[in-house]
């Protein structure tokens, strides 16, 4: 064995005594540099012998009483998202007039946006299936977003 690799073992070896005297299980290896190997064992040094001459309370455990518990504040409740309407009213939201005309709902919503049509709140319109609204959205949906260049016969010769 190289010295570095005695060195570092014995090193494990002050850390596992330093870790049994915490409280805590050995470590079989350690991975890591042997500069983080030795910043471990000097935390857990000075954790195990505090500085007024009494050993620390085991890791995990507060220095005043193990029993006593800190007050929890109690949290704060979230924003509340508004619910979407419920699907007995007869309306119909823009994914439901995508999946009618066979269209996914997302490529919908972004046609949709494309043209000039945005979301208020955060929620998209909902239509009566006989509406204004609702066919000048099929409208828009059936509408070709992507218009295609006509190319001469000259510039595909080029």
């Amino acid at each position: 064995m190289t010295e570095t690799a005695i060195s570092t073992a014995m090193l494990l070896d002050e850390l596992n005594e330093l870790r049994d005297e915490a409280g805590m299980k050995p470590l079989a290896s350690w991975k890591s540099s042997r500069v983080k190997l030795e910043e471990a064992i000097d935390k857990l040094d000075a954790k195990v012998n505090a500085p007024n001459g009494q050993p620390s309370p085991p890791l995990g455990e507060s220095a005043t009483d193990s029993k006593s518990k800190t007050v929890k504040k109690p949290k704060k409740p979230a924003d509340k998202k508004k619910k979407a309407p419920s699907k007995d009213d007869g309306l119909m939201g823009v994914s439901d007039v995508a999946k009618e005309l066979g269209i996914n709902p997302k490529v919908a919503r972004a046609k949709l946006r494309r043209n000039g049509m945005k979301s208020t709140d955060g929620r998209w319109i909902r239509v009566k299936k006989d509406s204004r609204e609702y066919k000048e959205i099929v409208k828009l949906l059936k509408k070709d977003v992507h218009k295609r260049i006509k190319v001469s016969d000259e510039e595909k010769d080029a």
